[in-house]
């Protein structure tokens, strides 16, 4: 299972990848420029708050908050960037932060959901099963496995 890709996906609309955002605007850009720098910034905020708070319920308004922003424009500006919904990279981040906790950790599969912000270790369970076609559990056993026979 280490082939497994990451369910973040890699690529950005603007920039070379997902956190190649812009950090300053150069003095000579024009207008569209501009604003996909603003939008780039808003982006990556709405990410540095996603992964300081991916374990506890995050809500669209203190997002949307935080980069000053009505809660439409933020989702439609995160998914201009990104090319998904806030809330999907959201799941997609604390299923990544699973598969190491699964992977590098004994802790259980109901101590990881809660971990990592899910309200039920079942709906991490059926979560993890609909991206990766495997259960926690056989992920983590397939996981051991292949560390077994490196």
């Amino acid at each position: 299972l280490g082939a497994l890709p990451s369910l973040i996906r890699p690529e950005c609309r603007y920039g070379n990848s997902r956190f190649d955002f812009y950090v300053e605007m150069p003095a000579e850009a024009d207008d569209a420029s501009a604003n996909r720098y603003r939008e780039n910034a808003v982006a990556q905020k709405i990410i540095d708050c996603i992964h300081r708070g991916y374990d506890r319920r995050i809500t669209l308004s203190e997002l949307a908050d935080a980069v000053s922003y009505s809660p439409g424009e933020c989702c439609r500006v995160f998914k201009r960037v990104t090319g998904e919904t806030i809330f999907s990279y959201l799941r997609s981040y604390r299923l990544t932060r699973g598969m190491e906790l699964l992977r590098d950790t004994d802790l259980s599969v109901s101590r990881i959901a809660y971990d990592i912000g899910f309200c039920t270790a079942s709906y991490f369970t059926e979560t993890f099963k609909a991206r990766l076609g495997v259960t926690p559990l056989q992920y983590r056993k397939e996981s051991q496995q292949a560390m077994e026979t490196k």
